[in-house]
């Protein structure tokens, strides 16, 4: 692959020289850092439209017939006439913008919330979201030193991040997750995303330095530097020791890459507004179906337009499978949905660690109310609103099985937390709960690609009197394991139907297949076992709280990235 030889290639002087200073910028406000003045709106109905160096960005091509309408392409048939150019440094898409040469914006949610006080406070310049292009799905990664093992090991870390790029959210949003804040790390801004060329000084790279912990990347160079994913040996420009902590595979509802026009002009153009979002939905479905028979004239294409080699379509399909085409549902459920993890809520969490980084003085609202997708559904075939499984549900099962006989549920752990309930309970009512349960579907909706596992344990109290005071026979007791075993699954799977009630109640759309159901019985309670593994009176719990704590149920999110067998294909 070009890049992964690019890096490769790259030679130990360069690695060595790439200092902490030397790769280092002082990210300020947009406010401060483009000073270009408010021009004049261009209202030709010659549009330029910026793209960036996406895997998903094939659609633009795809609607367009190239970077210039043809006149049989999809856009050339509903009379749109449109120049596409590849802009991805978004500060320069921005001047652009403000000054009134371009109408359109290309980047991450991310991206464009870190622009809001620089032009949603100005009516010639305030913009609105109108299309959900993907999510990434494997193309972004965090790689870390061997002493980062958790996402809760970042405290107190210093981390590697482009200036400006679509990993600023990616950072802040993962930090949160885990309890952390971005005032609980040391940022390193750098001024490129990946390694183009010998003079590039990209996050990855800066990872090489003795004081940078972890850094955010792209795959491909996420790959090279760990040694194809494993651990960096410090061979063929790997660096070593390090690992991919969390990639997008896992983290797949954090990067959400988008359109946004400038509000003014969509108002005046409403109806060609509305046929470039059809025609994306359109190029989308009929793209679908060339990239899944790797259609070669698309990818010389798209490697030509976006890589700048048309021989690199190994590389172009690639960076498409990581992207995850936003559906035309997915597109309603972000942009025009009021519940669930929507374009509002996305951009207030991001917003409010953009205030305490500095990049924003206060929050500015994000809108996407000019778009209506129920009224553009025509020519496409795919309109259901139903969530697609992530998971083979009997895959998912029979992983979770072997490494609960292995003791292994923990690896791959990236969060876990608990609730409790009371002797002989069978009901986990979400009045309850509520709290819990909020926690763990915003972890799913965050990790879409990670599964969460719901773990029920029972109270050993029963089986230490037996045991003790009743003397009772070993097949007795096994008899009693066995019952705990089954009632723990059974109070387990009561929570997660309590849970997916909870969420249906609260209209938000949940895969099922995220979940899997775990019943421990009484073989792993909160005290250590003797030393024959077996549950002792002498290490059991001396209080009633201690006792009370026994009866529990444990949500663990599983980062199982690496199983690739338990994925569902991705229709591509």
């Amino acid at each position: 692959m070009k890049l992964r030889n690019l890096i490769a290639s790259a030679s130990a002087a360069l690695i060595a020289s790439l200092s902490l200073s030397h790769a280092q910028l002082s990210q300020q406000p947009l406010t401060e850092v483009i000073k270009a003045p408010t021009g004049t709106p261009n209202t030709s109905k010659n549009w330029r439209v910026p793209m960036i160096t996406w895997g998903a960005d094939l659609q633009e091509i795809e609607a367009n017939g190239g970077l210039k309408t043809s006149p049989n392409s999809i856009f050339g048939s509903k009379g749109l006439t449109i120049e596409l150019f590849r802009q991805d440094d978004f500060r320069k898409q921005v001047e652009l913008y403000k000054k009134g040469e371009i109408n359109f914006l290309r980047g991450t949610v991310g991206m464009l919330n870190a622009a809001s006080e620089l032009l949603n406070t100005d009516p010639a310049t305030e913009f609105e979201v109108i299309y959900l292009l993907s999510r990434s799905n494997g193309g972004d990664a965090l790689v870390a030193k061997q002493h980062i093992k958790t996402i809760k090991d970042l405290k107190g870390a210093t981390i590697a991040v482009q200036a400006y790029g679509p990993h600023v959210d990616y950072m802040s949003t993962i930090l949160r997750s885990a309890g952390l804040s971005i005032k609980d790390v040391k940022v390193v801004w750098c001024p490129d995303l990946f390694l183009v060329d010998e003079n590039s000084k990209s996050p990855i790279l800066a990872l090489e330095g003795s004081g940078v912990d972890a850094a955010f990347g792209i795959i491909p160079e996420a790959l090279a530097a760990t040694s194809d994913g494993t651990v960096g040996s410090g061979a063929e420009g790997s660096i070593k020791g390090a690992h991919i902590l969390l990639s997008t595979k896992s983290a797949s509802n954090v990067i959400y890459d988008v359109y946004a026009v400038r509000k003014s002009f969509a108002t005046q153009h409403k109806q060609e507004v509305e046929k470039f979002v059809n025609g994306m939905l359109v190029a989308r479905e009929k793209l679908a179906k060339k990239m899944a028979n790797q259609d070669p004239a698309t990818l010389k294409r798209g490697a030509q337009i976006l890589l700048d080699d048309p021989s690199a379509t190994e590389d172009m399909l690639g960076m498409y499978k990581d992207a995850a085409q936003a559906t035309w549902s997915e597109n309603k459920a972000f942009l025009n949905s009021p519940h669930g993890r929507n374009l509002l809520q996305v951009s207030d969490k991001v917003q409010e660690d953009f205030v305490t980084m500095g990049l924003l003085s206060r929050k500015h609202k994000i809108t996407s109310n000019i778009i209506n997708f129920d009224a553009l559904k025509q020519g496409l075939t795919n309109t259901s609103e139903q969530k697609a499984a992530t998971f083979d549900a009997a895959k998912r099962d029979e992983l979770l099985r072997k490494k609960q006989q292995k003791g292994a549920l923990s690896e791959g752990e990236l969060y876990s937390f608990e609730i409790y309930f009371q002797p002989g309970q069978n009901n986990f009512p979400a009045s309850q709960y509520e709290q819990e349960f909020a926690k763990a579907l915003e972890l799913i909706s965050i990790y879409g690609g990670a599964i969460l596992t719901v773990e029920g344990h029972s109270d050993p109290l029963g089986y230490l009197k037996n045991k003790y005071k009743q003397k009772a026979a070993p097949i007795v007791l096994q008899k009693q394991k066995q019952a705990a075993l089954n009632l723990s699954y059974s109070r387990a799977n009561a929570v997660k139907s309590s849970l997916m009630d909870f969420a249906k109640s609260n209209q938000l759309v949940i895969d099922e297949s995220q979940f899997g159901v775990i019943g421990h019985g009484i073989v792993h309670p909160n005290f250590k076992l003797d030393s024959n593994g077996d549950i002792d009176k002498s290490n059991a719990p001396k209080t009633k709280e201690e006792w009370n704590r026994m009866r529990r149920v444990k949500f663990r999110l599983v980062q199982v990235e690496a199983e690739a067998e338990v994925f569902e294909p991705l229709g591509l």
